[in-house]
């Protein structure tokens, strides 16, 4: 069987759904040219319903009573394999692996047949199930079928239908047809316009372009009609280079079947819908999901109060660690910090910084939900298009519980985002300069030595016209740790600092703001946009990649088309070498 043509016909079973051609059942009779032991002997079996004297004929063409002549029961209830003694053990070998305990074997010692196994087989018509399945699993390594019918049964239905079901999977050129107890028919002529029909019938059943021969025999008669020449046909063995032909015929056959099957999913027009329905998706989507989004929720979360005070106060916390005691001041300001917060951010959120909260506030909301807005357009796409059930059936976005984790996908994403988006900012903002760090402990370790010590000192230096005495550093010190003093430089102090915090709130949101333009100037390129794009190349995926697998399977389909013609073609061409 042909690797990549069975792979490209289960491809297209799972992409379209429909039932696999019954070439590829693993039960089907049909041959499988990659037999043990093909380079050792072929076989030929004899195929035919009951009483149409298979197994007379078996005999008359051995010339000896092999096999059990009946007329009436069950018939033939096994497989009798009439081998030359050489390769018994090989034919035993093959026929415990098909059906072990249903067959007999005959040697003879005929060198000239020492390739050649005859088979007689169960009738195909039997009312006993157990002998149909020793023949059909028989012609799974049957490489040369001899179909017979008698005048009698020659028009009956089953051989005809079991006829073309093996003609799938090998070439009608191995095959003999043969007419049987022709010395019934009271004119000879009969016969001839019998064996007509008969081969009219065949040729109609294998799509042949021309009728086969039929063979006309009577085993009570052997001297009149066919049966000497279908006695010399079997009795000389075909070369090694012919049983390759006729296998590698067979396999050209079942990839044909294969083609044929594959041609009949009409796989052009399939791909021509899946690039509709994708186009329709994206279509769709953009005009109901995704442009409110883009024109409203994203411009929305850029320019959020919540998340830019969200993003200074992370900044700003930062950046007052870095700074010696400002932090106190900072926590003196937490509560005013806090009523500025409050009445910045929406009274929609339940807690000021979850970002899920943020999203969801933003997201489109009058009319139809999105929830409810991707339902109906999947709704609308499943009645329009009716590859949306098979593509999506696993995935029924037009189902309320698949929607509403589609868009819950949607608001993770935009707060994954927002949170990377937010977590990069604050990085670059947080980052403080060591050559700074001098400035900042001078201006608050500085701040606290200078005015209340070092300032009264140097004035106290600068103001003396002369000797320093005693009594004058003593009224420094009184003056320093006075109450008056105390306060007054704590006052200032605590003022210093809260300046010093308002500077940095202020760098903080000025920055913060700053980035924050930034980013949404740039967010079509590589933020918030590109996120609900993606999520829309998700949802469309399944359609997009539907019609990408079925243009795959067209492409190596015409490749396949192309090379086994070829192989035809060289076949013929051996054939006529050999011939």
């Amino acid at each position: 069987m042909p690797i990549d043509l069975t792979q490209l016909v289960r491809d297209t079973v799972d992409l379209t759904g429909v039932a696999a051609p019954s070439l590829l059942d693993p039960d089907a009779p049909i041959l499988q040219t990659s037999s043990t032991g093909a380079d050792d002997f072929y076989l030929v079996g004899v195929i035919g319903g009951k009483d149409v004297g298979k197994s007379s004929l078996i005999n008359a063409l051995v010339g000896s009573p092999v096999t059990h002549v009946t007329s009436h029961g069950p018939g033939t209830q096994q497989a009798i394999a009439y081998a030359h003694a050489s390769q018994v053990d090989r034919v035993k070998d093959l026929l415990d692996r098909e059906i072990p305990g249903r067959f007999s074997i005959v040697s003879h010692e005929v060198t000239t047949l020492n390739r050649q196994v005859l088979l007689d087989l169960p009738d195909v018509d039997s009312h006993y199930e157990a002998n149909v399945a020793i023949t059909r699993a028989i012609l799974r390594r049957l490489l040369f079928p001899i179909w017979m019918q008698s005048v009698e049964k020659y028009a009956d239905d089953r051989p005809q239908r079991l006829l073309k079901q093996v003609a799938d999977g090998n070439d009608p050129g191995n095959f003999l047809f043969v007419l049987a107890k022709a010395d019934q028919l009271p004119e000879p002529a009969q016969a001839t316009e019998l064996a007509g029909d008969f081969a009219a019938r065949v040729a109609r059943t294998l799509v042949l372009g021309q009728p086969p021969q039929i063979y006309v025999v009577s085993v009570r008669e052997p001297h009149r009609f066919d049966l000497a020449t279908l006695r010399e046909t079997l009795s000389r063995q075909k070369e090694t280079d012919l049983v390759d032909r006729a296998r590698a015929s067979a396999a050209v056959r079942q990839a044909h079947t294969l083609i044929r099957w594959l041609d009949t999913q009409q796989l052009p027009a399939r791909a021509l819908r899946l690039q509709r329905l994708t186009d329709a998706l994206r279509e769709t989507l953009t005009i109901r999901i995704v442009t409110p989004i883009l024109e409203r929720t994203l411009p929305g979360l850029a320019t959020d109060p919540a998340r830019r005070v969200d993003l200074v106060d992370a900044v700003t916390s930062a950046q007052v660690r870095a700074w010696p005691l400002v932090g106190i001041a900072h926590t003196l300001l937490s509560p005013l910090m806090s009523m500025v917060r409050a009445n910045l951010a929406p009274a929609r959120l339940h807690g000021f910084g979850s970002t899920e909260n943020l999203v969801e506030s933003h997201l489109p909301h009058d009319g139809l939900g999105l929830v409810e807005t991707l339902q109906a357009s999947f709704a609308q796409l499943q009645h329009t298009h009716g590859d949306t059930t098979t593509i999506y059936g696993d995935r029924p976005l037009w189902n309320l519980h698949p929607a509403q984790r589609a868009i819950a996908d949607l608001r993770t994403r935009l707060s994954r985002a927002i949170d990377l988006d937010r977590a990069d900012i604050s990085r670059r903002l947080q980052r403080s300069s060591l050559l700074l760090a001098p400035v900042r402990w001078l201006l608050t370790i500085g701040a606290i030595l200078w005015f209340p010590l070092v300032q009264p000192a140097c004035e106290l230096l600068l103001t003396a016209s002369g000797e320093i005495r005693s009594a004058s550093l003593a009224l420094l010190v009184v003056q320093t740790l006075s109450v008056s003093a105390l306060l007054k430089n704590l006052v200032f102090l605590l003022i210093w600092f809260v300046v010093i915090d308002l500077t940095i709130c202020w760098s903080a949101h000025r920055r913060v703001t700053r980035l924050l333009a930034r980013s949404a100037e740039s967010d079509a390129a590589q933020g918030l946009s590109r996120v609900v794009l993606e999520w829309v190349d998700d949802l469309i995926q399944p359609a997009s990649q539907a019609h990408a697998r079925t243009a795959g399977i067209i492409e190596a389909l015409d490749q396949a088309r192309v090379s086994y013609d070829l192989s035809v073609d060289q076949i013929d061409r051996q054939a006529k070498r050999l011939l």
